[in-house]
């Protein structure tokens, strides 16, 4: 954004530096943070009583861009800033109110005074502002208050005013079409109003009056008189009326007129005016058209032929739009009494388009052949299956892929063509079956392994577009033909390999499957219990994303089980033993959740629609409700699904029991606690750390003793309290809040960080295991004489070294978690300081100083900041001036 400010039609200094710092920002999502920080200052700014009413304005167009603005997420709710700007549309302003309160928002009935207010105002600009606001954002709630002021208004002295009047009654007719009845006699007059801009609005109301002759006759007879004016502003009237006459249906003498002024038509520059003509000839029987053609010196087709060789995609684009308008026995040769009228040359450009980036231009021809020749279409769609290339890429095959999908709902039908009707003949088992048969020449075997071939974006939402567009007797049976493939392995074994019994369906197509599964469940007739069969067979052929989609759709099929069959739950079972974190607490939730109808059946009843993405939304909800962790979250199997019903639900429902974990796995490998050398780098150690590795060292040996005093007949006496004992786990983070309380005292004279004795000492920290311990973590007793704030001065220092390093940076991603990290890092001998994740700075990171092991080479230090993924990975970002340094512990890190 190179314009300066005087020039850029900014309101404030504010407004133009939002939009620059949006404009320049480098991602999406850093434009958007801005917009949010920005929605935060503002509401901020609305809590001052004091605020000006010249701000107000200010901020209320800084809302309004931020309010659009955004690409990636919502600004939220706005409903803070409608108290003001309600009280700025009493001087006529809308805008806000308009764009951001919603219909049922309870300041509405304020609105409603404040239009009525303003239609009984003196000032025409007033009035003219509260009319937009209706025609823009009409209510059911204003209407009996409005109405009676509305209807005088028809005959105001401004033709502004009565303009706006007839088109906030166009609006209000939309919810409310009995107040029509009344101004029909008004309307007829405003036909022949003086200003050429009221006769526009009339002429667009008087297309409601569907029922009345009177309107019908009134502009039936309009439509000669417009033909014969050549201004620009005739034009615009000559197009609406032919709208109206098409709406009301036109009389059968207009077909001649129509018909001779095409030519001259479409030489002007007006081409809505050319695609209003075609519309209108489309009203007309096909024998009316043959008729004409007839008697005319050339078909009514040639007079638009110069659009299709044209370079322009808008021209191509009306020729087939007005082409599909017109019967094909008119032009195709169809009709042994009509020759074709384009030849060779002109039918090749026309099967041309089939090629065209333009998928508006693909979808029309597509409808234009299938009236002419289903053969040409079927034939087209044959040939490019056979001839689909397997090593595209993935941009390439989502392309070509969404193409084949194009071709398959031309041949079928859809509830809303490309045409802007509606298909009653739309054959929903006929839809599935082509699916079926696309995907699987498209994901077969030769295109890859089942768990390598990517989900295609493109033909994903050209399917559930489709289904979603179908009537209701079709939808269901398309559906019902779709998941038959799962339900037809129901009595296979739910441990085999789904490539090696039943029909393979590739990752698109399950995704497909599953989002139609969750929003069709309860009414296809397919059995649940099948389809969790089906789903549970096949689920560990795909990738992570794909297995998460079967999880939450098999959770919405269990809540229309009465009992989830027990074979389900093995194959389940052993695939989330092998699977990474956040899939492996997928797993075990639906495990736990399906054993429990009634808590499923409340998740699906919270949902906000019967759509995938809105039952996982209510999912996690409900999840955050139940005082539990949600998926991913990091938390134990067992913790990541509901086990307890959620608020509303009644006392007498009993919770689902955790998944608990085997009491002899261990996290890490247990191992010796490698010795610290008593060196004069001990020696200068602050207390604090001192005593934490001596306390650390002897609770790791003494947890090593008892485990060797077992006996097999013990552990099995005490086998819930040791599963209770090895859930718990010291980290990095636990050993840091550790240290920083009770016994273990500051150092009495801490330095900044820049001073190298005092670093010495902060870096200094002890070999410990990271290891799950089997016996209590210790517990440290507080020291009464102990500051509470001793360890803020290593944070502060952290930070500051950080900030004061920004120059010497590195970052990247480990397949390992935190804990890992820290333990290889000791390994290697480094000296490390941490302090925890939920201590500043930078919480939710776990932040580490690095020193060598060595004094000799103890030349600098580093900033190490950890930010845990959801499945044991980590995002790690590194500062360190000291070259060496930096590039050795880069090293160990990109080793991880």
């Amino acid at each position: 954004m190179d314009v300066p400010f005087i020039s850029s039609g900014a309101t404030s200094r504010a407004h133009y530096a939002l939009v620059r710092q949006v404009e320049t920002a480098a991602t999406p999502q850093a434009a958007d943070q801005a917009i949010l920080q920005e929605v935060d200052s503002i509401q901020q700014q609305f809590s001052d009583s004091s605020l000006s009413t010249r701000r107000c304005k200010e901020l209320l167009i800084l809302l309004l861009y931020c309010h659009s603005a955004t690409s990636t997420c919502t600004v939220g709710d706005l409903g803070f800033a409608i108290p003001s700007a309600l009280n700025l549309a009493t001087i006529g302003r809308y805008t806000f109110c308009a764009e951001t309160m919603p219909p049922t928002h309870e300041l509405q009935l304020m609105l409603v005074n404040t239009l009525r207010k303003d239609l009984e105002s003196a000032h025409v600009p007033h009035i003219c502002l509260a009319l937009e606001h209706l025609v823009n954002s009409p209510t059911e709630d204003v209407v009996p208050a409005v109405q009676p002021r509305l209807h005088n208004l028809l005959s105001h002295n401004s033709p502004h005013v009565r303009r706006r009047a007839l088109l906030a009654f166009r609006a209000l007719a939309q919810l409310e079409g009995d107040i029509l009845a009344r101004i029909e006699p008004d309307v007829q007059r405003r036909l022949g109003d003086s200003d050429s801009s009221v006769v526009n609005a009339a002429l667009l109301t008087s297309t409601q009056f569907g029922s009345s002759d009177e309107i019908r006759v009134s502009v039936n007879n309009m439509l000669p008189s417009v033909w014969s004016m050549s201004d620009r502003a005739s034009r615009r009237t000559l197009r609406n009326t032919l709208m109206a006459v098409r709406s009301l249906k036109p009389e059968d003498r207009h077909a001649r007129t129509v018909y001779q002024n095409l030519k001259t038509i479409s030489k002007r520059p007006e081409l809505a005016l050319l695609k209003e003509s075609f519309l209108m000839l489309a009203s007309f029987p096909s024998t009316t058209l043959s008729g004409l053609q007839r008697g005319a010196s050339e078909p009514v087709v040639r007079s638009i032929s110069h659009l299709l060789v044209s370079e322009s995609p808008n021209d191509r684009y009306l020729f087939i739009s007005c082409l599909s308008q017109l019967d094909a026995g008119l032009w195709a040769g169809t009709d042994p009494d009509i020759p074709a009228v384009l030849d060779e040359l002109e039918v090749g450009r026309v099967m041309g388009l089939l090629d065209s980036p333009d998928s508006l231009i693909r979808k029309m021809v597509l409808h234009v052949l299938v009236r002419v020749d289903p053969g040409i279409v079927s034939a087209y769609y044959t040939q490019s299956v056979q001839t689909m290339p397997v090593g595209l890429s993935i941009p390439d095959k989502n392309q070509y892929v969404t193409r084949l999908l194009e071709i398959v709902d031309a041949q079928c039908g859809s509830g809303g063509n490309s045409n802007g009707g509606g298909d009653d003949d739309s054959d929903g088992e006929l839809y599935a079956s082509c699916v079926k048969d696309l995907f699987a020449a498209t994901e077969s075997a030769e295109h890859g392994d089942l768990h390598d071939i990517p989900v295609l974006e493109g033909p994903l939402e050209q399917i559930l577009g489709h289904v979603r567009a179908l009537p209701a007797s079709a939808s269901v049976p398309c559906v019902t033909s779709l998941v038959a493939p799962l339900a037809s392995d129901a009595s296979a074994d739910p441990e085999a390999d789904a490539d090696v019994e039943g029909v393979r369906v590739g990752p698109t197509l399950m995704v497909a499957l599953a989002a139609l599964i969750c929003e069709f469940a309860g009414t296809i007739s397919t059995a649940p219990p099948d389809i969790l069969r089906g789903l549970a067979r096949r689920v560990g052929s795909y990738n992570a994303m794909v297995q998460e989609t079967c999880l939450l759709v098999m959770l919405r099929v269990a809540a229309e089980c009465d009992e989830v069959p027990d074979g389900i739950r093995k194959p389940v079972e052993r695939l989330a033993e092998f699977s990474r974190k956040h899939i492996r607490n997928r797993f075990h939730q639906f495990l736990s959740l399906s054993r429990d109808r009634r808590v499923l059946a409340d998740v699906v009843s919270r949902a906000a629609s019967s759509s995938l993405p809105d039952f996982a939304v209510a999912l996690s909800v409900a999840a955050k409700a139940s005082g539990r962790a949600v998926v991913g979250g990091g938390g134990t199997p067992g913790s990541s699904a509901m086990t307890s019903p959620l608020p509303s639900q009644p006392s007498s429902l009993s919770p689902i029991s955790p998944v608990t974990r085997s009491p002899s796995k261990l996290r890490y490998d247990a191992y010796a606690a490698p010795q610290a050398s008593q060196s004069h780098h001990f020696i200068s150690m602050s207390p604090r750390h001192r005593a934490l590795m001596q306390i650390s060292s002897g609770s790791a040996s003494s947890s090593a003793s008892r485990s060797r005093d077992r006996s097999p007949s013990r552990v099995h006496e005490n086998e819930s309290h040791e599963l209770e004992d090895l859930s718990r786990t010291v980290s990095p983070g636990d050993l840091a809040l550790a240290a920083a309380s009770g016994t273990l005292s500051p150092p009495q004279n801490s330095k900044a960080v820049s001073k190298a004795p005092a670093t010495e000492d902060l870096l200094m920290s002890t070999r410990v295991d990271l290891i799950t311990l089997d016996s209590d973590p210790f517990m440290a007793d507080p020291d009464p004489g102990q500051d509470p704030g001793a360890g803020s001065e290593e944070q502060t220092e952290f930070e500051h070294a950080w900030e004061a390093m920004e120059q010497n940076s590195a970052r990247g991603w480990c397949e390992v978690s935190q804990d890992v990290i820290v333990r290889r890092l000791q390994k290697q001998r480094f000296r490390l300081a941490i302090i925890s994740v939920d201590q500043p700075p930078y919480e939710g990171e776990l932040k580490v100083l690095i020193q060598p092991s060595t004094a000799a080479d103890a030349k600098g230090y580093a900033a190490l900041r950890l930010r845990e993924g959801d499945d044991d990975t980590c995002l790690w970002r590194l500062r360190c001036e000291d070259t060496e340094l930096r590039m050795a512990v880069k090293k160990a890190m990109e080793e991880m």
